[in-house]
């Protein structure tokens, strides 16, 4: 009761303390909002955190398709797929697990201003649509236009596709994702009777059925999946009994009371499994991330984890001897990246937030892990196509090395991820009790470090104030225009070489790839031998001539020995599959490796930087870099996907049968030629369509950059000349604000 009662005074003081600056409205009342919110939320962690009698909370946070769900599976369901992947990451709700002897679901689905918000924007979507659409007829018309009278044909609209309108627009995620929430839920009658409801699903006895029944709330093709805010799953495992896992949504949710549950519940976590994939382990997006969410929340237990370990490993076995040196070698790179990563972060870090974060990261030994592996050894002989790929492929890397069920677990490393949570169990009454005081510590710092962000805001204002005037408001924004023009062809020059190096490598990847399909059109024509016994009929001879006309022949039974050639037509599926994975591996690789945003985004801000004279008196860096990281921000380049089209359906359809045999040979082989090539085809059209993305998404954000940037920078302009308009008054205002803040923030 006491910790409650503490509490109450926390919430009480801040409140009072926002009290006090509510009459400063006009100067802070962004902030007054967020923190009002940062309040709200410390007081609803804080209820659910002083019970002591409660479960541990373990929330699983990561980038979209680092395989959260998929580590679940083989984690808590010990390889039984019973979360099913979300169709896109557009569609993913937030799910919380938790143990109760009677298996059940509770739906919770997006209220009526929720989906309000989600119909209106989705119709942003189909505007910009329509008017690029307008916009490209126009400019296809005047292109074809005779030199005298009018076009023989006015409109061309039917040839203008879906996929050509969105590589000339820009178009903003939330838009995106709305649009296919809308459209998902098209063939859902009566939307309004399930909006603001929570569902609970019941009478379910079997894990299977408990399956199919999630499926049609957050699986790929559930009818109310695109309805669906939250699922809690109830499942009968006591594995489960003491705490609960929050399975979130991937990073930077464009529905916002999608995202803001997620932020709720993150602030009565215990426990954070930070998941990342291993191909880009802890990348400036998963610190994003943790900045966002742990600082305030004040969770200090990370489970820091590496997925995808096997696609790691594939691919690096060239160059070692056996799997126990690739195995070493590749955890120690990964180590030494790790060390790196965090050592290139913290000189990115610019609060203490970040600071401290990376400071708890570094103290956390990472575990890699191959959720995949687990599940298809625990699958063992009912694999499915994927599971049974990976092990093909595992197999083919060493011939003295197969992976059965032991090497399968023994790679997965999901039995140390499984140790690592149970250690966390062990000392549950340990964290719970801690927990409830590191939040109040972190709300406190987090809401007095917001007041200091505040005054110092008002300092620098105040510093303007005495130091600007209209006459050098203007001359210093005539002299930005005047530097950031000048400064447009070194800028431009920075995005054109970037296209140049895209189209070239880009192009340079179709005919690596060419290269690479060699390798996976071989069959292995193998040899056989089969002994059979065979009758021959022997004239019947006396005294040495042939009397078989009067009494017929003799039979003699004999063997002889056959050879035989043939080919495994599952083997050339295989080999298809294979080289469909290695191509989409050396894409996705590729593209990282060609269109290095981050770097990307640096160099643009070196260079819009370098267009100032930071020497200068006249101006303030504050004044241009904070904008300017604004402005680069919003640089951005399309997701990186490719189809999963089953090409082996081409030597499906022609072969029956496990094996063919001599002539049956070659028509195999051209089979599998065929679909390689089909493979070639549509990677070359995907490569062709995605460099157009991307130099469409960079000319965009070329043109736009500078205005951008202008437009921040003016921004800060114009609220010191509003301020100007009545110096005297703005002054008292401020400094009143100050005062009232240098008594309240530490009080």
């Amino acid at each position: 009761m006491k910790q409650i009662y503490d509490i109450k005074n926390d919430v009480n003081a801040m409140r009072s303390k926002i009290k006090k600056i509510e009459k400063f409205d006009d100067i802070i009342g962004r902030q007054l909002s967020e923190l009002s919110l940062m309040v709200n939320n410390f007081e609803r962690d804080a209820d659910f955190l002083a019970s002591t009698d409660r479960n541990l909370r373990i929330a699983v946070i990561g980038q979209v398709k680092a395989g959260k769900s998929t580590m679940l599976n083989a984690l808590l369901f010990d390889g039984e797929c019973l979360l099913p992947s979300a169709a896109t990451p557009m569609t993913a709700a937030l799910t919380v697990i938790k143990y109760s002897p009677q298996m059940k679901v509770e739906i919770e689905y997006y209220d009526k201003n929720d989906w309000n918000n989600i119909v209106s924007i989705s119709k942003n979507y189909e505007k910009l649509i329509g008017e690029t659409r307008q916009k490209l007829i126009k400019e296809r018309n005047e292109q074809s236009a005779p030199l005298f009278g009018t076009p023989a044909f006015a409109s061309q609209t039917s040839e203008i596709s879906l996929q050509e309108i969105l590589l000339n627009i820009n178009m903003p995620e939330e838009f995106k994702v709305c649009n296919e929430l809308v459209t998902m839920a098209a063939s859902i009658r009566d939307i309004d009777s399930y909006l603001g409801r929570t569902e609970e699903i019941t009478g379910i006895n079997e894990h299977k059925e408990l399956l199919e029944k999630l499926h049609n709330y957050v699986g790929t093709k559930g009818k109310l999946t695109p309805l669906v805010k939250s699922a809690t799953i109830y499942y009968n495992d006591r594995r489960l009994e003491g705490f609960e896992i929050i399975d979130t949504p991937g990073i930077n949710d464009p529905i916002i009371s999608r995202g803001q549950k997620t932020k709720n519940y993150l602030g009565s976590c215990d426990v954070i499994i930070m998941l990342s994939s291993s191909k880009q382990f802890v990348d400036s997006v998963d610190m994003q991330l943790l900045a966002q969410n742990l600082p305030e929340k004040g969770i200090k237990e990370i489970i820091l984890v590496g997925s995808m370990f096997d696609l790691t490993i594939y691919g690096e076995h060239q160059k070692y001897p056996n799997i126990n040196a690739l195995l070493s070698s590749m955890e120690l790179k990964l180590e030494e990246y790790v060390q790196k990563s965090f050592s290139d972060l913290e000189k990115k870090c610019k609060t203490a937030f970040e600071k401290e974060i990376l400071q708890r990261l570094k103290n956390v030994v990472p575990i890699f892990i191959s959720s995949m592996a687990y599940i298809a050894a625990k699958h063992n002989n009912e694999m499915n196509a994927d599971e049974r790929h990976i092990v093909n492929l595992l197999n083919k890397m060493y011939k003295e090395q197969s992976f059965g069920i032991n090497e399968l677990i023994e790679l997965s490393n999901i039995p140390a991820l499984k140790s690592e949570v149970e250690k966390q169990m062990n000392k549950k009454s340990e964290t719970i009790n801690s927990r409830f005081s590191e939040r109040a510590n972190s709300a406190r710092s987090a809401f007095n470090n917001f007041l200091l962000t505040i005054e110092e805001d008002v300092k620098k204002y105040l510093l303007k104030l005495d130091s600007e005037d209209m006459a050098s408001l203007q001359s210093k924004e005539k002299e930005i225009t005047e530097r950031l023009s000048h400064g447009k062809n070194k800028i431009e020059n920075t995005f054109d070489n970037l296209n140049i190096k895209i189209r070239q490598d880009l192009s340079m990847l179709v005919t690596e790839i060419k290269s690479i399909s060699l390798q996976f059109e071989k069959i292995k024509e193998k040899s056989e031998s089969k002994t059979e016994s065979y009758e021959e009929k022997i004239p019947r001879k006396v005294l040495g001539f042939d009397v078989s006309w009067a009494f017929g022949y003799r039979t003699e039974t004999h063997t002889r020995t056959i050879n035989y050639h043939y080919a495994d037509v599952h083997e050339s599926i295989s080999l298809v599959k294979e080289f469909i994975y290695e191509a989409e591996k050396k894409i996705k690789q590729s593209i990282i490796d060609i269109v290095d945003i981050v770097s990307f985004r640096e160099e643009v801000k070196k260079g819009a930087m370098s267009l100032f004279d930071m020497k200068d008196v006249n101006f303030d860096f504050e004044d241009i870099s904070i904008p300017v990281e604004r402005a680069v921000k919003k640089i951005a380049i399309p997701e990186i996907e490719f189809g999963d089209k089953d090409y082996s359906a081409t030597i499906v359809s022609r072969f029956n049968k496990g094996r063919v045999y001599d002539n049956e040979i070659q028509m195999l082989r051209s089979a599998q030629s065929e679909a390689i090539y089909q493979v070639l085809e549509e990677i070359d059209s995907a490569v062709k369509i995605k460099i157009k993305e991307i130099i469409q998404m960079l000319e965009t954000s070329k043109s736009e950059f500078l205005d951008s940037l202008l437009k921040e920078i003016n921004e800060e302009l114009n609220l010191i000349k509003t301020q100007l308009k009545n110096k005297q008054a703005s002054k008292d205002n401020l400094n009143s604000l100050a005062g009232v803040i240098k008594e309240i923030k530490y009080m």
